[in-house]
């Protein structure tokens, strides 16, 4: 059992396996890479790892731990791969998941800070999940 402690108290979690598709994104500067497919899991445990083509058209692997402050609101710590500077690259990456667009699929719309020397851009950045 997997709880959350939010605002309104404690409540229960939901312990299943979400598997998602990285989709694209939108920056705010240009010269980046828009279309960033991939996959991702969040185990029940939280932790997630996922593989997407990056905003500098390079492949990036992640590992790290979701956060749920709500059944909507999501934020993502870990270390990302694929960025010209570093070899691991810090990874924060708040997210709102939009419930059931179509049955029982989500979207899931995440807001990636500039980081400089990696990403001279904010990002927002797409995705739809399901869990099982």
């Amino acid at each position: 059992m997997v709880f959350q402690i939010h605002s309104e108290g404690v409540t229960e979690m939901d312990s299943r396996t979400t598997v998602g598709l990285h989709l694209g994104s939108f920056h705010s500067a240009t010269g980046y890479n828009d279309f960033n497919p991939g996959i991702y899991v969040e185990l029940p445990n939280h932790i997630t790892a996922g593989h997407y083509y990056n905003s500098n058209y390079r492949d990036s692997t992640y590992l790290g731990y979701t956060y749920s402050y709500n059944s909507q609101i999501d934020v993502t710590v870990g270390l990302t791969t694929g960025y010209q500077i570093y070899k691991y690259t810090p990874l924060l990456v708040p997210s709102y998941k939009f419930l059931n667009v179509v049955e029982d699929f989500n979207l899931r719309v995440a807001f990636i800070p500039r980081f400089f020397g990696v990403v001279q851009a904010n990002v927002l950045h797409a995705m739809v999940e399901k869990s099982f």
